[in-house]
């Protein structure tokens, strides 16, 4: 018979509570305004916080591009982590209807030459308390477009 160890048990539960509440550590970031989300993602860009200013649908997209693809997570940060932490933007052609916004970033500084003067067309929209960006258009392009090559690469194979 297997002799109860008061330690080793008062070892093991805590464990458990530190490994449940290290899963319920990271609260989500609120952006109160549609330019607060761009600041967070100039900030929060490059880590898993950047997920929290995106929509659930955009999410959810990228997610299913990744598995089509064999994209790395890591990868798919550095996509929605699309400001750089030491560029400069300026703001163009925002308006506000109801829950979603429209507006333009322009680049002014960016660590890329080429990012200098690029226009983003950007969609977002109020969760709640929360303005997240929606990219589900984008990413419904990018899955199309690549189911569509697959079919085409079949096609010319089997010709």
């Amino acid at each position: 018979m297997i002799k109860f160890n008061c330690k080793i048990s008062a070892a093991a539960c805590l464990m458990l509570l530190m490994l449940f509440y290290s899963g319920c550590g990271r609260g989500k970031i609120a952006a109160g305004s549609p330019e607060e989300v761009l600041s967070f993602v100039r900030e929060k860009g490059n880590s898993e916080a950047v997920l929290d200013f995106y929509t659930d649908d955009t999410i959810s997209l990228m997610n299913k591009y990744m598995k089509m693809t064999g994209m790395k997570s890591e990868a798919s940060i550095d996509v929605l982590s699309f400001i750089p932490e030491n560029s400069e933007y300026t703001v163009s052609g925002k308006t506000i209807e109801g829950d979603i916004c429209y507006m333009n970033l322009v680049f002014s500084r960016h660590v890329s030459e080429n990012g200098i003067g690029q226009v983003i067309a950007l969609k977002m929209i109020k969760d709640g308390n929360s303005w997240k960006i929606d990219r589900r258009d984008d990413f419904k392009k990018l899955i199309e477009s690549y189911e569509k090559k697959g079919a085409e690469e079949y096609l010319k194979r089997i010709r």
